[in-house]
């Protein structure tokens, strides 16, 4: 099964560990950078975030804008919350700037990610807007019962290329 890993840190430490593996994702946000890893083998990471891919559509590239959205889910509704999102992929594909999605099921923790990679943030924007969207997030406002989240989800966003390094393109 493959896995996924992430670690955080100051953008110049990780840039360093991202020189000598060119298999990781670097990417910048909300203060601070992180490394990502995509394996069939195990983390190079001291102290890893860890997940498994339960479902995935593209291939993650080294330049984009990627979207993580944290879900903590009960332990009962785990099934139901897999089955939801493996089954709603197929209108994401087709949308302008969509790159890859990944299911990430929590391997040490409750929060399971939902990420998806464009190729801009507002390509993301134009997704989030749609009615295709609202279609596929449509289930999460039903009542079922009882709820399957243990808590209130979060986003976290990411470019791969940080605001200082974008301006100093700009500038040449």
């Amino acid at each position: 099964m493959t896995k996924f890993y992430m670690t955080t840190g100051t953008r110049d430490f990780l840039k360093k560990a991202q020189e000598k593996n060119d298999e990781l994702i670097l990417s910048h946000g909300s203060g601070h950078s992180v490394l990502m890893h995509e394996t069939n083998g195990p983390s190079v990471f001291q102290t890893p975030r860890s997940y498994e891919v339960i479902a995935s559509v593209g291939e993650l590239e080294k330049i984009g804008y990627f979207v993580l959205n944290n879900i903590p889910v009960t332990d009962e509704g785990r099934p139901i919350f897999e089955y939801r999102f493996k089954n709603n992929t197929s209108k994401l594909e087709d949308h302008v700037g969509f790159i890859a999605f990944r299911l990430l099921r929590p391997i040490n923790s409750d929060t399971y990610i939902v990420l998806t990679e464009w190729s801009d943030p507002k390509y993301y924007d134009l997704w989030k807007n749609s009615r295709d969207f609202a279609e596929s997030h449509k289930e999460d406002k039903q009542a079922h019962g009882t709820s399957i989240y243990a808590s209130k989800s979060y986003v976290t966003t990411y470019r791969t290329r940080s605001i200082d390094e974008e301006e100093a393109d700009d500038e040449e």
